[in-house]
C-alpha cells in the first residue's frame, strides 16, 4: 500500500520536472509565455544559463545592465531575486 501511495505522490509531482527535462529551447519558449518574459529577460535569461552551462561553478556576477534587464519596479520582487541568484552562483554587481 505504502509503495502505491509514493508512486502516485511522485507522478502528481511530475509537473514539477517537467519543464527542467525538455530541451532548453522549448522550456524557453514555455517560460517565456507562462511569466510573460520579455525579449531582454529571454536574452538574460540565455546569457546566464549558457555562462552556467559553460563553468557551472564559477560565480557569475550580473552587470548594472544586466541587472536592469530583470525590468521590475517592484523592491520587494528584486529583493527577492537577488536572494534566489545568490543561492544558485549569481550575483550582482552592486
Amino acid at each position: 500500500m505504502r509503495d502505491r501511495l509514493n508512486i502516485a505522490y511522485i507522478r502528481k509531482g511530475d509537473f514539477l520536472l517537467e519543464r527542467q527535462a525538455m530541451n532548453i529551447e522549448t522550456a524557453i519558449d514555455e517560460w517565456q509565455e507562462d511569466a510573460e518574459m520579455s525579449d531582454a529577460q529571454i536574452n538574460l535569461l540565455k546569457s546566464i544559463y549558457h555562462r552556467k552551462i559553460e563553468n557551472p561553478f564559477k560565480v557569475i556576477v550580473l552587470t548594472a545592465e544586466e541587472i536592469q534587464m530583470i525590468d521590475s519596479e517592484d523592491e520587494e520582487g528584486l529583493a527577492e531575486s537577488r536572494i534566489s541568484f545568490k543561492e544558485i552562483g549569481i550575483e550582482w554587481e552592486i
